[in-house]
């Protein structure tokens, strides 16, 4: 009987004995494979100073504006639904639906400032952190 499985040669499991040769090398710690000293997250941001924390805040408040702004689309989509009822005339309709599509490109807008913002601020304040943490440890 013949053996079909790709991974067994000769009678031995190649599988196996990559795993083993990977495994050794992981314990013996390949010097090729190491990143050197690494930080712990809790002194992560003890490097940061006040602005840098300032950024931080500002961005994420930012970034929380900035999720806000699709589910306020979803609830002014149903208003614009809303509007085509069979007891809304088509005056009112046209109005109210005017009415909603400023409303929806004025959050566009709102979404589109405040995500630069978020974006920005918290790239400012990454790279201000990562530039003393490269000096303090490396």
């Amino acid at each position: 009987m013949e053996n079909t499985n790709p991974e067994v040669v000769n009678g031995n499991n190649l599988g196996a004995t990559i795993r083993a040769v990977e495994s050794l090398m992981v314990a013996e710690g390949d010097d090729e494979q190491s990143l050197g000293v690494s930080v712990p997250y809790s002194k992560l941001y003890s490097l940061a100073s006040s602005t840098d924390k300032c950024l931080m805040y500002l961005g994420w408040v930012a970034a929380a504006f900035t999720g806000l702004g699709l589910p306020s689309f979803l609830f002014l989509f149903g208003d614009v639904l809303d509007s085509f009822g069979p007891t809304v005339a088509p005056e009112d309709a046209l109005d109210t639906i005017t009415f909603i599509c400023i409303l929806i490109c004025c959050i566009g807008m709102g979404i589109l400032i405040f995500g630069y913002i978020f974006y920005t601020f918290l790239l400012i304040s990454s790279e201000r952190i990562a530039r003393k943490t490269r000096i303090a440890y490396f």
